[in-house]
């Protein structure tokens, strides 16, 4: 995808990451992905 992600768990806490590529305009629910994460904030 030509695009570099970095990520960092800067909790004592043990961290994971699941990483679903799913290719044919994902891209496109993108928006609505982040307002829901925006609308639904992890406590």
């Amino acid at each position: 995808a030509g695009v570099i992600h970095d990520f960092e768990n800067q909790s004592p806490d043990r961290a994971g990451l699941l990483n679903i590529y799913i290719p044919g305009g994902f891209e496109d629910d993108m928006p609505a992905i982040v307002d829901w994460f925006q609308k639904n904030p992890v406590d």
